[in-house]
């Protein structure tokens, strides 16, 4: 359920940056699982390293634990990766 995740999102280097768009969704707060309703969208940029570590973690659709700082404390899932950009600033100014 939800917004099916492109699998094209580019390759992520460590230190480069990239504009990460999530999706928050409803759900029972402690429990694992983005099958609610989608609630709110973000987007904000990180670095590399932090991102493969979220994503290879299994971290998504987990309460409180998310890449961007929205107003949702709900269950995230992130839809969309772009860049890689230099600085943050170059990020922030397209993201």
């Amino acid at each position: 359920m939800g917004t099916p995740v492109p699998p094209d999102w580019p390759e992520l280097e460590d230190g480069k940056w990239y504009c990460v768009t999530e999706d928050a969704y409803t759900g029972i707060p402690g429990k694992t699982g983005c099958q609610g309703a989608i609630i709110g969208r973000t987007s904000c940029c990180c670095q590399g390293a932090p991102i493969k570590a979220y994503l290879d973690g299994g971290n998504e659709c987990h309460w409180f634990v998310f890449l961007c700082i929205g107003h949702w404390p709900s269950p995230k899932k992130v839809i969309g990766i772009t860049g890689p950009y230099n600085s943050k600033a170059e990020c922030e100014g397209a993201c």
